[in-house]
């Protein structure tokens, strides 16, 4: 969780994670007893703007040429609960 919140006022905060399974419970733990990460970073920095995004595609196919990845059609879903958000992502 950030450290300064007041340093991401007015920022965008992506979070492209996925959770993790516990240790010993797996995925039997609600995400709604704990909130998901966007949930949590809007909570702990509550003057950003969090967007989850980039959590469906695997780290090798963004690391490639913008045209190649342009070409090959992949798709990223990209959700937020911010209504400026449409205009910030390029369709």
């Amino acid at each position: 969780m950030p450290h300064d919140p007041e340093r991401l006022a007015g920022k965008v905060v992506l979070d492209s994670n996925n959770r993790e399974p516990d240790p010993l419970l797996g995925y039997t733990v609600s995400r709604l007893a704990i909130g998901s990460l966007a949930e949590q970073l809007q909570a702990a920095a509550p003057k950003a703007r969090v967007v989850k995004a980039f959590n469906t595609i695997v780290r090798r196919l963004l690391a490639e040429e913008p045209e190649r990845l342009k070409a090959s059609g992949a798709q990223v879903v990209v959700a937020g609960d911010w209504s400026a958000l449409e205009k910030l992502v390029q369709f």
